[in-house]
């Protein structure tokens, strides 16, 4: 179809072109691999648009057919490596002590979205979904109909799960025990404390410290776990 042609969409799967805009041999060139056909009419007849599709699907093992035989080893869920550092500062009076966390090497399954499902709260990445507009070869086209089926478990909810998180941060100050002993206390300590205060990751699902449902096949498996909240605090230990 020219670039400069109208086309209506009368009802869903169906649009209507100007007989003159129909080239008679349309190529397209398909970041998504499979094609969705939608039909037009015009005066006199009826025939068929090829339009970008919304999987991206491959033939793993060449033989020119995309199914169950391409399925493939796409990740693993089990950290290579699994880190924790913790950090005790002091300076006169003044202490910091932090907890970091990390897991490394592995990856994550992201199961709770559904593509097909349009009418429902969507994360921001979906905002740089396919359109006609603005064309992507990241995202998909979201569609209820899901003619390509993509929920089908597939690489494309497959994710770097690596992360680095400060999981604890406490920042204090002891007061002067000259000031204490006046009060018949051994030590007085005022701090700060904060949970979870930041995260490192490529991961764009909810969080990536997932963990699992208690069952080990779930491992890896994001189902759309409740995020490690964020919180914080104010403390006063007091020791006579």
């Amino acid at each position: 179809v020219d670039d400069d042609c109208e086309v209506d969409e009368p009802a869903p799967g169906t649009v209507t072109v100007d007989e003159d805009c129909l080239a008679p041999d349309i190529e397209v060139t398909d970041p998504w691999n499979v094609a969705i056909e939608w039909q037009y009419t015009v005066p006199g007849g009826t025939g068929v648009i090829v339009m970008p599709a919304v999987g991206n699907l491959t033939d793993d093992n060449g033989d020119g057919v995309i199914n169950s035989d391409d399925i493939g080893d796409i990740g693993s869920p089990w950290p290579k490596h699994i880190i924790g550092l913790s950090a005790n500062l002091t300076y006169k009076d003044f202490y910091l002590n932090a907890i970091f966390n990390a897991q490394l090497g592995h990856e994550i399954y992201r199961t709770y979205e559904r593509s097909d499902v349009t009418f429902s709260n969507m994360q921001t990445f979906w905002l740089d979904r396919w359109t006609p507009e603005a064309p992507s070869e990241d995202l998909p086209r979201l569609t209820s109909t899901d003619p390509n089926n993509n929920q089908r478990p597939s690489s494309f909810y497959v994710e770097d799960g690596n992360f680095l998180r400060l999981r604890n941060l406490q920042v204090g100050w002891s007061l002067p025990q000259e000031w204490t002993h006046r009060a018949k206390m051994k030590e007085v300590k005022v701090y700060l404390t904060g949970n979870n205060l930041f995260t490192i990751t490529n991961y764009r699902g909810f969080d990536p410290d997932i963990g699992t449902s208690g069952w080990i096949l779930d491992t890896g498996i994001d189902k759309g776990f409740y995020p490690n909240n964020r919180s914080f605090g104010a403390g006063l230990n007091v020791t006579f």
